[in-house]
């Protein structure tokens, strides 16, 4: 059942609200006008300066933001990239299911006293249905992002209602942003609930920036991304350790832009197939 319950929210991180019309090469996030959506003015103030750093200035994270992403499960990917005379790419497949993702405040949510000073809330597995989601919990204090930990969207849910904050929450992000950073954190939970029972884990995230280049998507070309590798093994009393691998891929103003779920069993380093894909659409 745990293989099944869990997945790393480090992923879900952050989702810019880039649901607007932005289509064609190398977007960015000024000058773009809402479609539908009210696009906050920390977004549309950001200018990056595309060095290869993100700074927190850059990487605007608050409550109420939307992305628009194309969704793909089991899909065939090529995680390496290719090289061509512009440097590294990676290519990203046609189709996919688009959704919305929200950033969310959680001073409503049932579990909301679990987690004081929270900046936001976002769905672990936005494409799951939303009656059995889990949520990422996050804290963003000057130039460090903190995980403060999970919870069902609902205490109820199908599969388990789950609530696990972090003992000390770990900073799972710290500005400015460079490729070589890496960096291991452990947490541990120690008064979690999980299906109504008690419930405690250790949880070890291994963090590498390890790769910049371009990401082409069905959508645009976004230029100077930087990829994230995120490895997390997660210790419990009554079961084997489970490992989680992730690929994500982060560029300024935009924040998230891509993000690859190994299969189970699945270490890498690099994937030829993903069971899942989240990709930004615009």
């Amino acid at each position: 059942m745990l293989a099944q319950v869990f997945n790393s929210p480090f992923a879900s991180l952050v989702v810019l609200a880039m649901a607007a019309a932005c289509a064609g090469p190398d977007p960015g996030a000024g000058g773009l006008e809402p479609a539908g959506t009210l696009v906050p003015p920390e977004v549309l103030a950001c200018r990056g300066d595309r060095d290869g750093a993100i700074a927190a200035s850059e990487l605007p994270l608050l409550a109420g933001m939307v992305a628009r992403q194309r969704t793909y499960e089991d899909v065939a990917v090529l995680s390496a990239g290719v090289t061509d005379d512009d440097g590294l790419r990676w290519d990203m497949p046609e189709g996919g299911r688009v959704i919305e993702v929200r950033t969310e405040p959680i001073e409503d949510q049932w579990f909301a006293a679990s987690f004081p000073d929270a900046t936001y809330a976002v769905p672990v597995d936005p494409a799951r249905d939303p009656d059995d989601q889990v949520l990422g919990i996050y804290r963003v204090v000057d130039d460090e992002v903190l995980l403060l930990g999970t919870a069902s969207r609902h205490p109820d849910r199908p599969s388990g209602g789950l609530l696990m904050p972090y003992d000390d929450p770990p900073v799972v992000l710290g500005f400015p942003v460079e490729l070589g950073d890496s960096w291991e954190v452990t947490a541990r939970v120690s008064a979690g609930t999980l299906a109504g029972a008690p419930f405690s884990s250790e949880d070890t995230y291994r963090i590498a920036v390890d790769a910049r280049g371009s990401i082409h998507t069905p959508d645009a070309v976004i230029r100077d991304a930087l990829r994230l590798r995120i490895a997390l093994t997660i210790r419990t009393a009554a079961a084997e350790p489970i490992d989680r691998l992730e690929l994500v891929w982060y560029r300024e103003c935009l924040g998230e832009v891509a993000r690859m779920t190994a299969h189970d069993g699945d270490a890498g380093p690099e994937l030829d197939s993903a069971a899942g894909l989240r990709v930004l659409a615009f």
